[in-house]
């Protein structure tokens, strides 16, 4: 059933399924928010997971478009994170022989995306208007 579900929702460019039979295209409209992981995300997260079942076969499948406002660090990083620490490969990485486990922390733990100025879902401190006061407002966090 999972991967008639999961062939069911894929197409290529041209619009014919891998088994060569024409499909409708997919309703873009259906998109989730950056709550959630509904619509398309949805599709695209769960073709990922099940492509990645093996654990000999790592498939990540990625649409860049709205990568951060949809697949936040608490729905799916931190998951995903989990789950890469769990494959034990039993590589070392190195001249000094860094477990798998722990390149996935020096990859993508905390510092590098999360807990970081590129961490998604900053706020603006101050909105300038008027650039030329940009060294005034910038001083005020020197102190």
């Amino acid at each position: 059933m999972a991967r008639r579900l999961r062939d069911s929702m894929r197409y290529d460019a041209s619009g014919v399924h891998p088994g060569g039979e024409e499909m409708q295209a997919v309703d873009a409209s259906g998109g989730s928010g950056s709550g959630s992981t509904t619509g398309l995300r949805l599709v695209d997260t769960y073709d990922t997971i099940a492509a990645s079942g093996d654990l000999r076969v790592l498939a990540i499948g990625t649409d860049l478009s709205s990568y951060d406002a949809n697949l936040r660090y608490w729905n799916f990083r931190k998951a995903f994170i989990n789950a890469l620490k769990k494959v034990n490969t039993g590589n070392t990485f190195g001249p000094e022989s860094i477990p798998g486990q722990n390149m996935v922390d020096y990859a993508f733990g905390e510092g590098r995306i999360y807990k970081s100025y590129w961490d998604n879902g900053r706020d603006p401190i101050t909105v300038l208007c008027d650039d030329s006061k940009l060294g005034e407002e910038y001083a005020k966090y020197l102190k």
